[in-house]
C-alpha cells in the first residue's frame, strides 16, 4: 500500500487509536458492559485486538483523500464506515466480539466520528510539526 503519511504520522496515529480503543474499552466494556472481546475474564488474545488498532488506524488515515474534493472525502466516510461495520459483523460471527447491550447500528453511527477524530489528529500533528 503506498504511504501517504510520514513515519511520525504513522506512529502518532497508531498510538492515538490505541488510546481511543483503551478508553472505549474502559468505559463501554468495563463500566457499561455493552460488548466484549472473546469471553470474560480478560484473555491474552485481547492484546492482539488492542494492538490491531495500531494497524487499523494507520490504514484508515493512510486511505484518506487529503488533497481531493468534498465528494471523495464523503465517499471515504461512507466506504470506510461500511467496511469496518462489515468487519465488526464478521468479528461477531467469528466469536471474537460479543455484544451485550450494543448493536451493530451503533457502530455504524460511531465510526464516522472516530474517523474524523483520527483525521483531525493528523491535521494537528502536521500543524505541530511545522
Amino acid at each position: 500500500m503506498p504511504k501517504r503519511i510520514s513515519k511520525i504520522e504513522v506512529h502518532a496515529t497508531g498510538l492515538f487509536y490505541m488510546i481511543i480503543e483503551l478508553l472505549l474499552e474502559l468505559f463501554l466494556i468495563k463500566k457499561l458492559d455493552w460488548y466484549g472481546y472473546f469471553h470474560a475474564p480478560i484473555q491474552w488474545m485481547q492484546l492482539f485486538v488492542i494492538f490491531g488498532m495500531y494497524g487499523a488506524g494507520v490504514l484508515i488515515i493512510n486511505a484518506y483523500p487529503f488533497h481531493k474534493g468534498f465528494m471523495s472525502k464523503a465517499f471515504y466516510y461512507v466506504y470506510m464506515t461500511a467496511f469496518w461495520t462489515f468487519y465488526e459483523w464478521l468479528a461477531v460471527k467469528a466469536g471474537m466480539l460479543n455484544y451485550h447491550h450494543w448493536k451493530i447500528l451503533y457502530s455504524a453511527i460511531v465510526y464516522p466520528f472516530l474517523f474524523y477524530l483520527g483525521i483531525a489528529h493528523i491535521y494537528l500533528i502536521r500543524r505541530l510539526l511545522k
